[in-house]
Formats: structure tokens, sequence, C-alpha cells
């Protein structure tokens, strides 16, 4: 009796023990914006024409004005890293693409969900004045970009109707999917080449392992090419990548500029390097071709001996 008690007890933690380790932390964290960033206080001085735009925008859908005592809590924006070609370093170690990052420009992405509206707000740096498009631009707007050079600024809102949109729980289920509990550090960045949108970059203590989507990345290949993208464990799972993979297949693709699609997030994966499968049937051709000299050679020879 004793011994079949023992036998439940431990098949009772074993139940329990499963259920624990094999479950993902609910919560992630991700860098938002606080009150100790040196530019707080320049990005909540936006408020007021961020709430104009909006109002604006309701307005001429026919949608009632924000209320007055509305109030934008700044601390739930992300922070996104920028125009950082990542996918050339030589290395996927965590440090150094940390670093890359680091020396690259970022963005806040503020995303507000009212209603039955997303709008997703992004305040970039003003950057200096483009000299080719100078002659396109009036005096006014010459000065408009010039007086926000370095300055923070509402870059862009986008509205998007009828969908509730939060990077942390996107994070969390993907990671959820596939039983994923490794990471050290999660960063998020954008303007990647041939992936403009924003991913997540899932990082374990020495490198960059992972890569999520944030939004729809189309991905064109057979089902054996898409698979092995993919890490063992997100095999019937959409959305989550090996990094060093994507990486690979990225930089196998032309230029942006000669095979973009509208979405600004899609890669192509490639059979065996053209480049390898041609030289290694031109070394095919060429043992041939020289095996058969060396028997006509031989057949020659034999034939001459025959003679004497």
């Amino acid at each position: 009796m004793k011994r079949i008690a023992t036998m439940l007890c431990m098949l009772v933690l074993l139940m329990f023990s499963s259920s624990v380790f094999g479950s993902i932390n609910q919560s992630i964290e991700i860098k938002k914006l606080d009150e100790a960033d040196k530019e707080y206080s320049e990005i909540i001085g936006l408020d007021e024409e961020i709430k104009q735009i909006i109002n604006s925008i309701r307005k001429g859908s026919n949608v009632s004005e924000l209320r007055d005592d509305y109030k934008i809590d700044y601390t739930k924006a992300n922070k996104i890293y920028v125009d950082t070609d990542i996918f050339s370093l030589e290395t996927s170690k965590s440090r150094d693409v940390k670093r890359a990052l680091g020396e690259g420009g970022y963005m806040w992405l503020l995303i507000l969900n009212i209603e039955n509206t997303t709008y997703q707000i992004n305040i970039s740096k003003g950057l200096p004045l483009n000299e080719s498009v100078k002659g396109f631009l009036t005096d006014e707007e010459i000065d408009s970009i010039k007086a926000e050079e370095g300055k923070w600024i509402i870059a862009a809102i986008e509205i998007l109707e009828g969908e509730n949109i939060n990077y942390e729980d996107t994070i969390v289920n993907a990671l959820k999917d596939i039983n994923y509990e490794a990471y050290e550090e999660i960063v998020l960045c954008g303007g990647l080449k041939h992936i403009y949108q924003p991913v997540a970059l899932i990082m374990n203590n020495k490198e960059v392992e992972l890569l999520i989507p944030l939004y729809d990345l189309e991905i064109e290949g057979t089902k054996e090419q898409i698979s092995s993208i993919k890490p063992t464990a997100a095999q019937d799972v959409d959305g989550v990548y090996l990094y060093s993979r994507i990486k690979d297949a990225v930089n196998q693709m032309k230029g942006p500029d000669e095979d973009s699609v509208g979405s600004g997030a899609y890669v192509k994966l490639y059979s065996k390097d053209n480049g390898v499968e041609f030289e290694y049937s031109i070394v095919i051709i060429m043992v041939l071709f020289i095996g058969s000299i060396s028997i006509i050679y031989y057949r020659r020879k034999k034939n001459n001996l025959h003679r004497f």
C-alpha cells in the first residue's frame, strides 16, 4: 500500500513539473519609452499635436472626437531599431548584432487601440534635407524640414480598422506555440533588407536564434525549403523562423529595387547555389574528359605495342 502511495505521489509530481516547465512565461520584456529616457519630455510634448491629428482623422470618418480628458500613455511606445543592415554582418552573435543596432538609428512606435480602430504613431528624429528633392519642395516645406532636423517629430500615423495590435501578445503566443523559453533578450527592429516591417529578434545568451515577423511575411519556396528555415519545434507553426537561415536567404536575393513587392516583407528561398552546382558540373566534365583522353591514349599505346 505504501509503495502504491509513493508511486502516485511521483506521478503527480511528474504531471505538475511538466505543466510548469512546459509553459511559457506569459510576460516578456521589450524596450519601451521610459520617463528616464532623454527624449521622454520632448516626445510627450507632441501630445497636443497627436490628438489634433487623430481628431482630424476621426472627424473625417464621422466618428466622435477624443474625450477632452483622454490620456495617452507614452510609456507603451515600443523602441524599434531601424535602417541597420544586420544581415550583412558575418556573425549572428547577440553582442555583435546589438552593437550594430546601437550604432544605428531608432524610432518609437506608439500603438493606440481606440474603440475599433488602431492608430500606429511613428515618432522619429527629423532627418536633414535631401538635396536631391529640394527642387520639388516649396520654400515653406524646406524651412519646415530644416527646423525639424534632429528633433523628435510625428513622422507618420497609420490607421488600421478592426485590428487590435499588441506586439507582446504576438511574441508570447509564437514562443508558446513552440514551447521556447531559452531567450535572454528580445529586440525589435525594422527596415531590414527585404523585410521593412518590424520583426522581433529572439536572442539567447550567445546568438540571435529566432526571428518573429510582427506583420505578415511572404515567403516564396517549396515546402521543404520553408521547412528548413524553421526550428524543429515550429514545423507546424507559421511566423517563427531561424534567424541565421532567414539571413542567408535574404543575402542570396537580388537588390530591393529589382524584385521589391508592395508588402515590403518578402523572402525568396533559392535552391542550391547555381555557382556551386556549375562548378561541380565542370569538375565532373573535366574528370570525364581527362578519363576519355587516358583511355584513348592507352588504346593507342596498346595498338602500337601490338604492331611491334
